[in-house]
């Protein structure tokens, strides 16, 4: 709500008193004092915040001593929080949603200070996006301490190595990985490709991505329901011919822009991947009529097919 501010939650705070949920988003005038009439003598579970040019690490201070039962964090593009807000919130005992996407003051020595408390074996959702700052040293962390993650998304996390990820491979509970726009190659591929139960993987706009990558790794997570690896414009044929025999339990595949994509690839899938409801193929400009006749025939479950600006498929 873009016009709420200070005042209105101080004149209606007094009214809520099984207060339970704190959401601000698309709220940028609020700040600290509001948290603090908010959270006093509340049981607050959620808070989530997105962005927020006024809330500072204060609120997390106040938070952290008076929200015990604190179990989802979602604070987005908050440019004032800093490590300091993570150490204040390290000392409570059943974090399960952790998101501080976008708040790029953010350094391993905070997400270090979290995952020394108590929480960290609970974790089952962690979002560091965009939170340029850290390095393999953070993951290094969410490895030995995050024994109940599930889902991991560190998008635009551009310190991050093949060394650092390829640490994810000790994580079988991993369901869902997102390195959109990292550094990723054939290394990092080796070490996750280890999580049996891996279903959702999103290597958006990573350019390193390549083929021969791509091919060891469908070989091994067979599972595989959702990819998107739009704009890796070095995968071509070969490795959509791997992802389309080893993994066809695959229900969602986005390759937009990937110039090297032909008819063949949309041959291959059509052919064995039967339960995919949702294809991207925006872009990839190398296609032609004869998909659509691959798709009729082969991709009965199929309801969303996104094909903009694919030149050589006619009206």
């Amino acid at each position: 709500m873009a016009t709420l501010t200070n005042s209105c939650i101080s004149a209606m705070v007094t009214y809520y008193y099984n207060l339970t949920t704190i959401s601000f988003l698309a709220s940028p005038h609020v700040s600290d004092a509001a948290i603090k009439a908010l959270v006093h003598g509340k049981r607050i579970g959620k808070i989530k915040i997105e962005g927020n040019q006024h809330i500072s690490d204060a609120s997390f201070k106040i938070i952290s001593k008076t929200c015990p039962n604190l179990n989802h964090i979602y604070v987005s593009d908050c440019p004032r929080i800093t490590d300091s807000s993570l150490k204040s919130l390290s000392t409570l005992k059943n974090v399960v949603v952790l998101n501080f996407s976008d708040c790029i003051r953010i350094t391993d020595s905070g997400i270090r200070s979290f995952l020394e408390g108590p929480s960290a074996s609970k974790i089952k959702e962690l979002n560091l996006s965009n939170c340029i700052l850290i390095s393999d040293l953070s993951l290094l962390k969410v490895v030995q301490r995050c024994q109940s993650l599930t889902h991991l998304r560190l998008r635009y996390c551009g310190r991050l190595t093949d060394s650092g990820i390829e640490w994810l491979g000790n994580m079988p509970t991993l369901i869902t990985i997102d390195l959109t726009g990292t550094n990723i190659q054939e290394q990092g591929f080796g070490g996750f490709a280890q999580n049996a139960k891996l279903k959702e993987l999103i290597l958006a706009e990573c350019s390193a991505v390549n083929d021969i990558g791509l091919q060891k790794f469908y070989t091994k997570v067979t599972n595989l329901e959702y990819l998107e690896l739009t704009h890796c414009i070095l995968v071509s044929d070969m490795s959509t011919k791997t992802l389309a025999f080893c993994c066809r339990r695959l229900t969602s595949l986005n390759i937009a822009g990937c110039p090297k994509i032909t008819d063949l690839s949309i041959q291959y899938l059509a052919g064995v991947c039967h339960f995919i409801y949702f294809l991207d193929i925006s872009g990839c400009v190398n296609l032609t009529d004869s998909i659509l006749l691959f798709l009729k025939k082969g991709c009965k479950k199929l309801r969303i097919l996104k094909m903009l600006y694919c030149t050589n498929i006619t009206k």
